[in-house]
Formats: C-alpha cells, sequence, structure tokens
C-alpha cells in the first residue's frame, strides 16, 4: 500500500507564503517597471519556481509504501556433546531398545504387542481432554463468554478408546479395570452442572491419572520384555539389537535424527549447536563427527546464551537432545523459564538408559596436593560398582606405574570411597592413577606371568634371507615356519650384530602400567615394522609404526613412520606386539620404545611392562579374557574406571611468622601442630611480651626480611596497633611475594577496627552494621560448600557424614559479628543459624591466599573428639594456602609455579624471587632454561619484572607440548652465581570426568520443559514432542515501511542554485542590476 504524506512543517510554510507574497509582489512592480514584454513576465516565473521550491523543502512531501515480510521460524536444536554420550547401554531394557530401534530404523519388531504403549497415549489424551472440560466450567463463571467458550466438549471418543484398551488388556492385573473407571469418571465430569459439582471426580482423575500411567508402562515393559526373550538366541534381530545397545548414545542419536527426526521438521528452520562453553556450531549431517566425546555438558549456558540473545531473530523454539546428565552447575530450570517468558519454549528428547548402568567408575582422586618429604600422603578414591553383584574388583593405586597398594572391593551400586596412605620418601612430583580391573578366578596369572623369570620379549630369527625389504615384511610366508635361533630378551630389543641376511620377529604382550595415550617408536637396521593388537589376542593386530631405512641404534624419529599416533591403552591389560626386522649386511638391530601418558620415554620399553609369546601363554590368556567376559559382563564405559592426580613432595622447610597481642589458646594449638614438623620453622611475636622488652615493632624491619617468611598468621591486633606502613608490607606479602596470611579473629579488634586502609582491603570480609564485637553464645556451625568445591574442608572420608560433622562439633562460644564475606571471597563454614556469620572464609589475592578464621576457639573441636578435626583442618588450610608458593634451597632465590600438572596449551606462571644478601633485589633478570625429559635444553628465556615488588619476577608459558619438562632458573647477579632451582612440570591431558555417572536424567528435560511451556520425553516419542514444538513456532509477520522523500538527496539544492542561477542571469540579459 502506497500513501502520500506531508512529513515536513506545513505551518511555516503557509506562514512565510503569506509573509512573502505582498513583499515579492511589491519588489517585482518596483524592478520591472522599466521593463517591457515577455522579459517583464520570466523573472516572475523564475521566483515562483524558487518559492515553490522553497515550500517544498519546508513541507517534506513524502511517499509511504507499507508491506508485509514474513520470517520463517527458527528452532535452535543443542546436542549433547558430553562424555557420557560416549557410552553404550548393553543393559538397555527390552522396552527401550525397541523404541530407539524402531526410531532408528534398525528394525521393526512384527510381534511386539503395543496395546500398553496405545493406551498409555489415550490417557495422555484424557489428560488434554480434562484441561478443555476445566476451561469451559471456568468459561460458564465468567460473565461475557461466547456460547462456543461455554459449549462442553464431547469425551464419548475417549471412553470408546479405554473400553478398547481394557479389552486388548484384559490379561493385564487391575489395569482393564481402571481403564474403564477413567472413562466413567471422564463422562461424569463431562455431565457435571458446574465446577463444584465436578470437582470431586476432578480430584479423583488428577490422583489416579500419574498412577495408571506408571501401570501402563510397566504393562508395556513387561510385554516387550516377554518378546525379548521369546526370540531364538540364534535369530540374527537379537545380536542386532545387542550390537545397536553397544553403539555409543550419540552414534544412535544421529541416527534417530537421520531416520525419523529430521523428517518432522517442514516450515522451520534449524540451527545445530553443542551443549558446551564454547557454542560449537555443529553439522547436521555430520555431528557425530563434530563431537569432542571429552566435554562437560552445561545445558544452562547453552539456554542462558539464548535467553540473552536480543529479539532480532525470530527464535519460536529450543529442543535439546541428550542424556540429561549437565556436568556443570547452573540453574537449568531458571533459565528455561526466562525463554518461556519470551514464549520461546524448551523441549527435550532424551536417550539412554535412565537404570543404573552396569558399569565400574572412578569419579576422582582427592586429598593431599601438596606435602613435605617424610609426611604420609592421605588419597581418597571415589568409586561405584554397579550391575556386577558380588563379583570382586580389584582397586589399584599407583604411583609413576609402580603398583602402590590393590584391594578387593565388592560393588553395591553406590558411591563409595577407599583411603590409601604412604610416605613421601623423596622429594618430587608424584603421578598417581587409581583404577578399577575385574578380579576373576585366574586373575593373577598375569603377576606370576610378569615375575623376574618371564619379563621381557620373545627374539626369534630365520636365516639365509635375501632380496628383502621393509615393505616385504607384512606377508613374508617364513614367519610361519620353525625359526633358526629364539631367545627371551630382558626388554623389548634384540641382539646387535647378530648376523646377516635375516629376518627377525619381536613379539610378546605389553602390560600398561597406566591408563592413557601412548605413543610407540621402532628403530632397526636395516628395517622393520612395528604391529600392535587391540587385546591379547594376535589376529587383530595391524600396523602402526615402521622404519623403512637403517637407523643408529639412539636413532628413534630419523626417519617418517618410526613414531605411531596416539594409542589409548589401558592399564594392566595385555596387548599383543610384533616387530618385523630384516638385515642385508653390517650391523643389525631391532627395539621398540614408547612415550608413556606422564611423557616419559622407554626406549626401548623395560621388561617389567613386558610378556614374552609362548603357546602356553597365549592360552592362559584366551582362558582369563573368557572367564573374564562371562563374569564380568560389558560396562556401559571403560572410559571412566581409572583416575589420575598429582602430588608434590616438598623438600626445604617453611618459614612461619606468628603476630598476635598475646599467646592465645587457638594460636598456641596451632604453633604445637607446626613444630611437630621439624621442617617448620615458627617465629613468635607477641606485642605485649615485646613491648616490655622495649620492642616496639611486630614485623620485620624491611619488606626483604618479611618475604623471608611463607606463611604469616596475624591474631588479634587492632589497627593502631599495626601501623600503616606494616599493613601495606603485609599486602605486599601476599599479593606480591606468593605467601599466606592466616588471619584469627578476636574481640579486641580483629576484624572490627579495620574500616580503612591496605587491611581492610585485604581481608576477605568487611565490618557492616553495629559492631558488638562480643558475640558470645553456643554457635554451632554449617558447612557453606560441597567438600568437592574445597577439599580442604573434608575431615571424614565420607562426604554426608563430612556434612553432618560441623554441626555436631563442640560450638563456639565466640564468633565476630556484623562481619561479611566480601565478593570474589568464598564462605568456607557459617554460623548454623538465620544470622549466617562467616566462620572460615577464603581468598585469592595477586599471587597469594588468604584465609579468615572468625573465631579463637576452634580448639574447643578437640573436646571428645581428640586432635583429628582440628589439626585436619588446619593442616589442610595449609596445604591450600601454601600451593604454589615461592620456595627455594637458598633463600636468595626462590621459584614458584602456579601449578605442577597442567593441560597443553593451558598456561603456567613462574614466579621468582632473588634477592642479595642483605635483602635487596638482585641485579639483572633471571633466566628461565626449560629441557625435556632427555635432559637438553630446548630453549631459555629471560623473566619480567613485577611492577612495585622489588627482586620479584615473572613470565608465563602457554606453548608446551604434552610431556614432562624440567625448569631451571639462574640469575646473572655474581652474588648469586652458583644458585639454580628447578621444578618439574608435567604436560599431559586431563582425563574428563564426564562419563563417571552414566544414568540418563529424563527429570531434567521434564523441569526445563515445565518451566518454558514445552514438552519432552523419550527419543522414542519424537512425534508428539516435536509436532508440539512444530505448533508453537509459528513464522513472524513484520510490516515494512519504506518512505520516499522529494529532499533526501543533493538534487535540492542543485535545484536551488540552477533556479538561482537562472534568475541571476535573466536579469543581465535585461539589463536590471
Amino acid at each position: 500500500m502506497t500513501s502520500l504524506s506531508i512529513v515536513g512543517y506545513v505551518g511555516w510554510a503557509v506562514l512565510l507564503l503569506i509573509i512573502a507574497l505582498p513583499w515579492v509582489w511589491w519588489w517585482y512592480r518596483r524592478e520591472t517597471t522599466a521593463v517591457r514584454g515577455a522579459a517583464r513576465w520570466g523573472l516572475p516565473i523564475l521566483r515562483s519556481l524558487a518559492l515553490i521550491a522553497i515550500l517544498l523543502i519546508l513541507a517534506q512531501p513524502a511517499l509511504l509504501h507499507q508491506s508485509e515480510h514474513s520470517e520463517e521460524a527458527i528452532i535452535e536444536v543443542l546436542v549433547d556433546g558430553g562424555g557420557s554420550m560416549s557410552a553404550s547401554d548393553p543393559t538397555l531394557h527390552p522396552s527401550r531398545l525397541f523404541d530407539e530401534a524402531e526410531a532408528a530404523g534398525i528394525m521393526r519388531i512384527e510381534q511386539r504387542d503395543t496395546h500398553a504403549r496405545a493406551a498409555l497415549e489415550t490417557l495422555v489424551a484424557v489428560d488434554d481432554r480434562l484441561t478443555q472440560l476445566l476451561a469451559v466450567f471456568h468459561s460458564r463463571e465468567t460473565p461475557g463468554a461466547s456460547a462456543r467458550e461455554r459449549r462442553m466438549p464431547s469425551v464419548e471418543d475417549v471412553e470408546k478408546q479405554l473400553q478398547g484398551h481394557a479389552e486388548q488388556l484384559a490379561g493385564v492385573e487391575n489395569l482393564p479395570t481402571q481403564l474403564l473407571e477413567v472413562g466413567n469418571v471422564l463422562v461424569r465430569i463431562q455431565q457435571a452442572e458446574s465446577l463444584q459439582q465436578a470437582q470431586p471426580f476432578i480430584d479423583v482423575l488428577q490422583e489416579e491419572l500419574p498412577r495408571l500411567r506408571r501401570h501402563a508402562r510397566r504393562a508395556q515393559r513387561a510385554a516387550d520384555a516377554s518378546v525379548y526373550h521369546s526370540l531364538e538366541e540364534d535369530d540374527e534381530r537379537v545380536q542386532q539389537l545387542r550390537d545397536f545397545a553397544r553403539t555409543p548414545r550419540a552414534m544412535r542419536l544421529q541416527q534417530v535424527w537421520q531416520e525419523s527426526l529430521s523428517e518432522q521438521f517442514s516450515g522451520v528452520r534449524l540451527r545445530f549447536h553443542q551443549t558446551d562453553r564454547r557454542r560449537t556450531p555443529l553439522d547436521p549431517d555430520h555431528w557425530q563427527d563434530s563431537l569432542s566425546g571429552d566435554l562437560l555438558s552445561n545445558y544452562a549456558q547453552s539456554l542462558r546464551y539464548l535467553a540473552e540473545m536480543p529479539g532480532d531473530e525470530n527464535l519460536r523454539g529450543v529442543l535439546v537432545l541428550g542424556d540429561g546428565r549437565q556436568h556443570s552447575r547452573g540453574d537449568v530450570q531458571g533459565v528455561a523459564r526466562a525463554l518461556g517468558v519470551r514464549s520461546i519454549p524448551v523441549s527435550g528428547l532424551w536417550i539412554g538408559s535412565d537404570e543404573l548402568p552396569r558399569d565400574a567408575a572412578i569419579a576422582g582422586i582427592s586429598g593431599s596436593q601438596e606435602v613435605h618429604r617424610g609426611e604420609t600422603v592421605g588419597v581418597d578414591v571415589r568409586y561405584r560398582i554397579s550391575g556386577y553383584g558380588d563379583a570382586p574388583w580389584l582397586l589399584i593405586l599407583e604411583r609413576d606405574g609402580e603398583e602402590i597398594e590393590q584391594r578387593v572391593v565388592v560393588g553395591a551400586g553406590d558411591w563409595r570411597i577407599e583411603r590409601f596412605e604412604f610416605v613421601a620418601e623423596k622429594a618430587g612430583i608424584y603421578n598417581l592413577q587409581a583404577r578399577l580391573e575385574p578380579h576373576p578366578e585366574g586373575r593373577d596369572l598375569l603377576a606370576d606371568e610378569a615375575s623376574d623369570a618371564h619379563q621381557g620379549a620373545l627374539w626369534q630369527a630365520w636365516t639365509g634371507v635375501r632380496d628383502v625389504s621393509t615393505d616385504d615384511l607384512s606377508n613374508l610366508a617364513i614367519f610361519a615356519d620353525e625359526p633358526t635361533h629364539s631367545e627371551q630378551t630382558a626388554d623389548a630389543s634384540s641382539p646387535e650384530n647378530w648376523a646377516d641376511h635375516y629376518v627377525s620377529r619381536l613379539s610378546g604382550w605389553l602390560i600398561p602400567p597406566v591408563t592413557g595415550d601412548y605413543r610407540f617408536f621402532v628403530r632397526a637396521d636395516d628395517g622393520a615394522q612395528l604391529w600392535l593388537s587391540g587385546n591379547e589376542n594376535r589376529d587383530g593386530k595391524r600396523l602402526i609404526a615402521q622404519c623403512p631405512r637403517h637407523t643408529s641404534t639412539s636413532d628413534w624419529e630419523r626417519h617418517d613412520g618410526q613414531r605411531s599416533e596416539l594409542i589409548t591403552l589401558r592399564a594392566g591389560q595385555p596387548y599383543y606386539f610384533e616387530a618385523r626386522h630384516w638385515e642385508a649386511s653390517g650391523g643389525d638391530h631391532v627395539a621398540v620404545g614408547w612415550q608413556m601418558p606422564d611423557g616419559q620415554l622407554q626406549r626401548p620399553i623395560v621388561g617389567r611392562h613386558l610378556l614374552p609369546w609362548s603357546e602356553d601363554t597365549e592360552s592362559a590368556l584366551a582362558s582369563l579374557q573368557e572367564r573374564t567376559e562371562e563374569d564380568y559382563p560389558e560396562q556401559a564405559s571403560r572410559d571412566n574406571d581409572s583416575a589420575s592426580t598429582v602430588v608434590v613432595v616438598h623438600e626445604d622447610p617453611l618459614q612461619v611468622l606468628l603476630l598476635d597481642e598475646v599467646p592465645r589458646w587457638d594460636a598456641r594449638y596451632v604453633v604445637s601442630l607446626l613444630e611437630r614438623d621439624g621442617r617448620v620453622e615458627v617465629d613468635r611475636r607477641y606485642r605485649q611480651v615485646r613491648f616490655r622488652q622495649g620492642l616496639t615493632e611486630l614485623l620485620p624491619d624491611s619488606q626483604e626480611a618479611l618475604d623471608a617468611y611463607d606463611m604469616v598468621i596475624l591474631g588479634d591486633l587492632r589497627s593502631d596497633e599495626l601501623a600503616s606502613g606494616d599493613q601495606q608490607r603485609l599486602a605486599r606479602f601476599v599479593q606480591d611475594r606468593g605467601g599466606l596470611l592466616v588471619v584469627m579473629a578476636g574481640p579486641r579488634g580483629m576484624p572490627h577496627s579495620y574500616a580503612l586502609g591496605a587491611m581492610a582491603d585485604l581481608l576477605p570480609v568487611s565490618v557492616q552494621g553495629s559492631v558488638d564485637g562480643q558475640r558470645h553464645g553456643g554457635h554451632r556451625l554449617h558447612l557453606a560448600v560441597e567438600p568437592e568445591q574445597e577439599p580442604w574442608m573434608q575431615i571424614l572420608d565420607d562426604p554426608t557424614l563430612n556434612q553432618r560433622l560441623w554441626p555436631l562439633l563442640p560450638p563456639l562460644r565466640w564468633v565476630a559479628d556484623a562481619v561479611v564475606a566480601k565478593s570474589g571471597s568464598r564462605v568456607l563454614l557459617e554460623t548454623d543459624d538465620s544470622d549466617a556469620l562467616p566462620v572460615v572464609v577464603s581468598a585469592q589475592s595477586g599471587a597469594g591466599r588468604i584465609v579468615y578464621v572468625g573465631s579463637d576457639e576452634t580448639w574447643r573441636w578437640r573436646d571428645r573428639l581428640g586432635g583429628r578435626v582440628h589439626d585436619s583442618f588446619w593442616l589442610q588450610a595449609m596445604r591450600w594456602g601454601l600451593a604454589g608458593r615461592l620456595r627455594g634451597a637458598d633463600g636468595r632465590l626462590q621459584v614458584a609455579l602456579s601449578g605442577t600438572m597442567v593441560a597443553p596449551q593451558q598456561t603456567v606462571d613462574v614466579r621468582v624471587r632473588s634477592v642479595l644478601p642483605d635483602g635487596g633485589p638482585a641485579q639483572g633478570p633471571p633466566r628461565l632454561h626449560i629441557l625435556n625429559d632427555q635432559g637438553e635444553e630446548v630453549r631459555s628465556l629471560d623473566f619480567a619484572a613485577v611492577s612495585e615488588a622489588a627482586g620479584m619476577w615473572q613470565i608465563s608459558l602457554d606453548d608446551l607440548d604434552r610431556g614432562s619438562w624440567t625448569l631451571q632458573v639462574s640469575s646473572p647477579d655474581p652474588e648469586l652465581d652458583g644458585l639454580l632451582e628447578e621444578r618439574d612440570l608435567l604436560v599431559r591431558t586431563r582425563g574428563s570426568q564426564s562419563t563417571a555417572e552414566l544414568r540418563a536424567d529424563p527429570d531434567i528435560f521434564r523441569r526445563m520443559a515445565e518451566a518454558s511451556g514445552g514438552r519432552s520425553g523419550h527419543i522414542a516419542e519424537y512425534e508428539e514432542v516435536v509436532a508440539r514444538l512444530i505448533e508453537q513456532a509459528q513464522p513472524r509477520v513484520r510490516e515494512q515501511v519504506r518512505t520516499y522523500r522529494l529532499w533526501d538527496h543533493y538534487h535540492a539544492i542543485i535545484l536551488i542554485t540552477l533556479l538561482l542561477f537562472g534568475e541571476w542571469l535573466w536579469r543581465k540579459r535585461n539589463g536590471l542590476p
């Protein structure tokens, strides 16, 4: 539609015209008195045109063109790419298995009895019809409702369907009678005259429908189980179903999408993304190739991104596909509700088994992360075994590939914790791995075979072989003949310079010490191939690397192909390997090496990880595998039965400074605890004692002297007793030095007297409201965080018992009141009352950490419980705070790493403190030397100075490859000549724990749907869920208005200019001035 509109200043234009006309006429008469003929009329014509142009400029006439534009609806498809989607469901119930197989187009079970499922669908229709009836009753009570709104819908069709289901399900106990009763109740509601009369029947129906739907589901499950078990074992459909159940969930989901789901979407535009923090786009045709399978699913983050998007696009719905296992915290329901407010429903289809799977899983290892040499390292392994009855399992803890301890455990389907303890005998990094292994009868075979007498590999040689190349080794028939010579080697290498013109084979089984990714190497003279099987069976071996031409015995990477790709191996699982080798003349050798998951190289592989090949061992391993498969059926996933962690063991002593007014009981107990360890030196400074001795300074006299300490315990000192300069030095000690500050509150003035100043800024709490300072009474405590978030708050092994422990401890009689935790800090303990006063708060400030304890009576925890709770709390708090502290054998050169184990491409910060003997800063930047696991320096870098922190230097590394690295730090200052500090750094991929819990969680889909007005269901219910989503996804009609103005462009100015120029030219031609 097009229309003309005046959008300018019409009133001004008319006023201007009224004023201008008399003046123009007067001026025209005056100028043209002496002009005759056509010249007399040319000038007014030109001036009239100019006047009209001016009037049009002011009036601004415009053509308005209105049109409607239809925007197709967009539906966002979020696909779960978490680790649990890589799991299979070998124990999937036949009913679910049939549903998924049919939806995926794998097969259709003709014998399947679906009467119970049909009844279930009718019961859903009953629910919808009940909603319609209620709407009519409310309309009848609403004045002004139309006759159509008051008309009662028919229920005869639903009643007849229920009667038919009752006849079909006559053999199911109670269900037919209940279906008939539902039909009768629905009819009574329809016949009721008012809502009040119908309400008793409505209540009965609303109460019975959920129970009846569960009954129908159980009936369908029983019918499907009967059909499944009636199929013959040799029926090819049985094997097809089993293979489908063993297929990872992500692949099954894509099969359902391609076969059935994709056809349901018409008239809408789909967008595909992964449920991760990065919202990774997916190819709808090949999303399985895009899913990482090692991500932590975050439904809440993905939905939050959509909720925060502007409304420019016509997003009309969200469909979430997955198993419901959200591995990151987030309010899914709240975000879904926000989308529902914008009329964007969130629907979900889940896949997998919602029953506890048959699986052995380790959720993680927690415990000591940093200890001193000689201390006891305690770690807790959290595991669960389900679906294996009373079958025994081995829980094995290893350190750097060497077994520390193994225990026989039996699972009952719940999470359990086993605590392991061992003494840290030497300083360094301990790589710990815990894993679960089946323990069938005969499991000790590997241990027997791996004794000293049976370690190594079998080397066999065939002499007199000429004209052979490396490529010929793949199909050389002579390997099937009896060898000329055989011997057992001590490792994965052959004798050197043995003979000329022969071929050989080095074979056996690898027993990986830890689960992870391994890289293999082969070297040879003249050439060799390396083959590896995926299990103990040699028939499944494949070529993984080869050495095409001769190398020296130390050259493992001279030729392309000498190293394999990364291969995932499981600890304790035998893998058959075979190195085929040929020799023409001259020197000869062959060997196999590997790089372990921690980056350590073994070239060649040492004998303790090898079993030599023999027929007896092969037969025994095959028999063991058969027994294992029989006693321990297939797990849902084998990616979750191991976990790793790192413990750093320090050698150097710990320097502690204690500052307080007097020796309070809490401080005494803490000092006593620290001084039990001969490697801890405590410097106690009490203000009253020093004041009597004539000493007015509490802190050391310089920043350098203060920075020589690792930890400062600050007691109940008022702000007027701690000078402003001292407060600033304490702040620099934490933020620049990276030290630990422990603040122990007290009634004299900590923290209440610190409202301003450096200490007020440093404290993780602030004072608010009226300060009593004398909050007496019995204060019970409450754990404010999950122990998994702060492991040092876990005193007891069992998380549930640990949560219950804190309120049962002896109450604290004094707690600092009128304090609140600052933003960015973490409250760990709080009072178990309405005030919820923070009692223990942790925070990070700069390079260091702070622990605030809001009471000086933690010593009361020793009452009736001994010292375990008190000592464990303080020791673990100090270990947390001192993680990554600056340390060194000589106080003049100290080094700290932000982490001792990082993932590839993850940043690690290296901090250095270099000072002279007098405490002043050393000259020049320290130098960092980076050495690989062979001790070879790969590069060196200079540190950058830390501003406003004399003697402090820092550098960040983010480009180290996977492996084990040694970082050496030295100083160019002559007075520090000869000082060298070393730190070990491990770069490896962290195993994702997103597969620890594999049970599908339909409840998360239900909550999202209910909060947003969507619908959820099992993947087999895709038709109902998608139909509802499509129904709500309507195109959006937008009205577009285009305005075409007369003077929108520069031609208006050109027209006025031409008219003025024309008038001037006309006047000149006619002799006018």
